[in-house]
């Protein structure tokens, strides 16, 4: 007979991921929960596949796997080495903060998704991710400026009751200029 327990849901930290089956359903997770944002911000806001499956097996990001049972449900990335984040100048942040780069206290998050079903689980798993990295830290985060308010709202929500401070570092604009040639 089955036991009517309710199992945990729980956060599994990888540092390589080799599974075929579980690298597809958290290949699944990160598209589906990225995809919609994929006509919604000039930039791209997603690895895609490829760069995805890299991440997986690259030991300087943390994978932090979200479970109900043994069904992964979510998953947060997080890069421990900026130079496996593709699509950022890491020596820029080095120096933008020196003292947490040299103390190995500086992070950046390179995604976060969770099946819609269990979408309130993107606060737990968050906090769960960064506060297993250190007793303080510096986590940088990019977002479109349209996503902005559900970032940082979810940001501060997940990680309350923790002092935290919100700092914005710069922002990329996009204009576009329009020409008619004279007759």
């Amino acid at each position: 007979m089955e036991s009517s327990k309710k199992k945990e849901k729980e956060v599994v930290l990888y540092h390589e991921i080799h599974y075929p089956n579980l690298k597809e359903a958290l290949w699944q997770i990160y598209s589906a929960a990225f995809q919609k944002l994929s006509h919604k911000a000039p930039e791209r806001q997603s690895l895609n596949q490829q760069e995805f499956e890299e991440v997986l097996t690259n030991s300087g990001v943390h994978k932090y796997v979200l479970f109900d049972g043994e069904v992964p449900i979510g998953i947060c990335l997080i890069a421990l080495d900026l130079e496996a984040v593709s699509w950022i100048d890491p020596e820029f942040f080095r120096r933008l903060f020196l003292q947490e780069a040299e103390s190995k206290y500086l992070y950046y998050l390179m995604g976060i998704a969770v099946i819609p079903k269990y979408a309130s689980l993107g606060r737990f798993l968050l906090k769960e991710a960064i506060f297993s990295l250190n007793e303080k830290g510096v986590v940088i985060i990019d977002y479109s400026e349209k996503q902005r308010s559900q970032i940082i709202s979810f940001a501060r929500f997940a990680l309350r009751p923790q002092k935290i401070t919100l700092k914005k570092i710069d922002a990329q604009v996009y204009y576009s200029i329009r020409w008619l040639k004279p007759q």
